[in-house]
């Protein structure tokens, strides 16, 4: 049965005609002239991404040069500038703002953000927590943490970080398109600009640019001498090309690269970008750092701690100018590129295939250029937690202790373990005004001759601060926070329940308490003391919060980080354990007396 059907398949194509069967040089060329132009129409993530991603004209050129995407150019334009009338046209008539702000454009705004995400950077909706911090260190070696806009003179800070601080270590540098310092209180870093590209030299885009003009030029050129030059040696089908295919294949060619480049120019010009140089009179670093477990729409995000080493930064925010010409522009880009491809694809048909093949060979050089411009992607180097060891958990295990691991990373230090024991005796109390003479070794948190121990308690109080205020900066969901808060309450219940006696002075207190910290180049264990400052408010006795907040934040991370063996700072492996005397003890049984006796949560 197979062998007769073989047979009958075999005999079939024998006796066809030779000029039917298989048509090879009219399948070329029609798949050429075709596939040339059309392809040139799709290509809708790389060119959403190369438009997100650009900031000058230049880039406007290496995009609109043997363009790939050129529905996706008309549609983002429209999308992004368009009035509801022509964006209803495209079907996006009910699209709010964000969404387009979100895939096509570089800034941040009150509505899109930018958070690290698995190694990539996510474009998101809302306001999530991440904070934007720079470390100053001066020629008394004095370190302070400061907001990015405080670091470059944009917002006012208090006059003790000024003097520790000194002059900005970021300089700004006005862009060309903006007339003013942006002023506007960005607070939502741009960390696709300046941490997810590492940005090449400007001699790659002008070379990009150079390379895709050449091209496109090329294709026109041979085009034209196929036409005039040599028309005998490119028939079309047996016959000379049609006298209106080389008119046509330069004016719609000019068309669509013209209508494409004010599609990426129009969509670029909604942002504003500003400059910052770094200040290398001013040591200075700047960090990133994001809570984990934020959840936003369906995804929950990691924590995350960056730095960067860079001499700029670039900042872009959405234009808030009023552009009366962008309707025009806009109407004109629309018009040029879809006329300009119905005319292009008209005479390309009349053109010998090898124009077309040029053509698309042309679109597919430039596309691996514009991938590989921005290829170019974060280095891990530049994750701290990922460069912290070899805890694959170490990123889970973070969470809610962020500011706890910069502080001791910057330091060097492995854990902080707070003592109980009593600094020395003393006879007349516990309490020192705030500008008498301390006990020896026993540091406050300014000053020169803080240790490594000291200067990290110092970035962890800074860090509480910058994070107490309201608005963005707010991390008041942070457990750490929230425990130094109750702790504090606690305190000045107790002492009013109590009524413990304190001094009537009006002078700030001081308690002088110790804490050992851990080296974690030699695993050496250091001595050191601390000041607990009691602030005098309206007769008023409170402990300092932020304080507090650093000192519980470094020790708790300090006892969540250490390893299996009880390897704390102290050396002795001083840990807690809860052993439940009864077997039918259930799990929230077992929960409640934990939270109870070691984590001495009374507010049960």
């Amino acid at each position: 049965m197979s062998t007769s059907w073989l047979y009958s398949v075999l005999l079939t194509l024998t006796f066809l005609p030779n000029t039917a069967a298989f048509e090879w040089d009219d399948f070329t060329n029609n798949l050429a002239t075709d596939l040339g132009p059309v392809i040139a129409l799709f290509g809708e993530q790389v060119s959403k991404q190369f438009l997100s991603e650009s900031l000058t004209t230049w880039d406007n050129i290496i995009f609109a040069v043997a363009p790939l995407g050129i529905l996706t150019a008309v549609v983002s334009a429209i999308r992004v500038c368009g009035s509801p009338s022509l964006r209803a046209f495209i079907g996006r008539a009910q699209e709010g703002p964000g969404i387009a702000e979100v895939e096509l454009l570089s800034c941040t705004s009150e509505t899109t953000s930018e958070l690290w995400n698995q190694g990539g950077i996510a474009r998101v909706f809302g306001r999530p927590q991440i904070l934007e911090v720079v470390r100053t260190t001066n020629k008394d070696k004095e370190t302070c943490m400061r907001l990015f806009d405080q670091a470059c003179g944009q917002l006012k800070e208090d006059a003790s970080k000024e003097s520790a601080s000194g002059e900005p270590s970021w300089i700004v540098e006005r862009d060309e398109k903006t007339s003013q310092f942006d002023t506007r209180g960005h607070l939502s870093p741009n960390l696709s600009l300046n941490f997810g590209i590492k940005r090449l030299r400007k001699a790659f885009t002008y070379g990009a640019a150079i390379l895709g003009l050449t091209l496109q030029i090329g294709v026109l050129v041979y085009a034209g001498l196929t036409a005039y030059r040599f028309p005998q040696n490119f028939l079309l089908n047996d016959k000379p090309i049609e006298r209106y295919a080389f008119p046509l294949t330069f004016s719609g060619t000019l068309l669509v690269c013209c209508g494409m480049f004010l599609c990426a120019y129009i969509i670029e010009n909604q942002t504003d970008e500003i400059y910052y140089k770094r200040n290398h009179q001013v040591t200075s670093q700047l960090y990133w750092i994001q809570p984990g477990g934020q959840k936003i729409g369906d995804q929950v995000f990691e924590a995350f701690v960056g730095k960067s080493d860079d001499a700029e930064y670039i900042r872009s925010s959405r234009t808030d100018r009023d552009r009366p010409w962008v309707e025009i522009i806009l109407w004109t880009a629309v018009v040029m590129t879809t006329i300009g491809f119905v005319v292009q694809f008209i005479g390309l048909r009349g053109m010998h295939s090898s124009v077309t093949v040029a053509q698309l060979i042309s679109t597919l050089i430039m596309a691996v250029v514009r991938a590989g411009l921005r290829t170019q992607r974060m280095d891990n180097n530049r994750d701290i937690i990922a460069c912290s060891g070899n805890d694959l958990n170490l990123r889970k295990k973070v969470i809610g202790h962020e500011l706890d691991f910069l502080a001791l990373h910057l330091e060097d230090i492995s854990a902080i373990s707070i003592c109980t024991q009593r600094l020395e005796k003393r006879s007349r109390g516990m309490f020192y005004d705030h500008n008498s003479k301390l006990p020896k070794r026993c540091l406050n948190f300014v000053g020169s001759s803080l240790d490594k121990g000291g200067r990290a308690l110092k970035t962890r109080f800074d860090l509480a601060g910058l994070t107490s205020g309201i608005g963005d900066h707010s991390w008041h969901s942070n457990p750490v926070k929230q425990m130094a808060t109750r702790l504090q309450s606690v305190i000045d219940g107790a002492r009013r329940v109590l009524q413990l006696p304190l001094p009537h002075s009006p002078s700030d207190k001081c308690i002088p308490l110790e804490y050992t910290w851990k080296s974690e180049p030699d695993g050496k264990v250091y001595d050191s003391s601390f000041t607990l400052n009691l602030r005098n408010k309206s007769s008023i006795w409170k402990v300092d919060v932020l304080q507090l907040e650093a000192l519980l934040g470094v020790w708790a991370w300090s006892l969540c980080n250490s390893t299996d063996s009880g390897d704390t700072a102290s050396g002795h492996g001083e840990t807690a354990r809860l052993i439940t005397l009864d077997s039918s003890g259930t799990q929230e049984d077992n929960e409640l007396w934990y939270k109870i006796w070691i984590q001495r949560d009374l507010s049960l």
